[in-house]
């Protein structure tokens, strides 16, 4: 870890959709309509199970990585490695029962693979996100973004290593989140920036439409 780098103990920090909203509104300077705030949004659903299950307001998921001088914190994940699902506690890598597989770690810092940004409010957190996600690494992702493109974003993401799960399913649970809140909340022309999104990136689309309602998307966990 980073000398700079402060461990905090972990902490449920849920958030409704509004108040992602309004903070992801401000950090990218756009109307809350704006098709790249709702796809914003609709990451931020997807990672945290609608902000319902958001730790340390880390809205994005975001690891801690060496480089991090930050405050950080450990949490239990799975990741997908090699095309298999490997379970993390911060102790380690656990098998089915939670004993831990070779390298037992003290806490912390932590196995590498649980530690999480962690911020003090909503909106630190979305900044980081934000931040993030201006890297040259998430260039496609970022330009996607802006558009509104769904498929383009979730393969710029994935291209960046951002996370570990199949670009088709990320892509398909993005959509499922903007036209929730399409028909949630109304949202002016979103069901046609969803659609045009979706279009700009032909391989995740055929996979968004062959892809069932129980997807299972808890498999993709990221990087820096």
């Amino acid at each position: 870890m980073h000398a700079g780098a402060v461990y905090v103990a972990p902490v449920r920090t849920p958030a409704t959709l509004a108040e992602i909203r309004a903070a992801v509104a401000e950090a990218l300077g756009a109307p809350e309509n704006a098709p790249s705030v709702s796809l914003g949004v609709a990451q931020i659903d997807l990672e945290t199970a609608g902000g319902a299950k958001m730790w340390n307001w880390n809205v994005g998921n975001v690891k801690a990585n060496d480089l991090w001088s930050g405050a950080f914190t450990c949490i239990k994940l799975t990741e997908v490695i090699n095309g298999e699902t490997v379970h993390f506690w911060p102790a380690g890598e656990v098998d089915a029962a939670g004993a831990v597989v070779g390298q037992a770690w003290k806490v912390p810092p932590g196995h590498p693979q649980t530690r999480m940004r962690a911020f003090a409010t909503l909106e630190d957190g979305v900044r980081s996100w934000e931040q993030t996600l201006r890297r040259a690494r998430y260039a496609s992702a970022w330009e996607a973004l802006q558009a509104g493109e769904v498929g383009a974003f979730a393969a710029g993401l994935k291209k960046g290593g951002y996370f570990t799960a199949d670009a088709g399913k990320y892509a398909a649970g993005l959509l499922e989140r903007l036209k929730k809140t399409a028909n949630s909340e109304g949202i002016d022309n979103q069901s046609e920036a969803v659609e045009h999104g979706a279009r700009s990136n032909p391989l995740p689309v055929l996979l968004i439409l062959g892809a069932g309602a129980g997807l299972v998307l808890a498999n993709r966990r990221r990087r820096a």
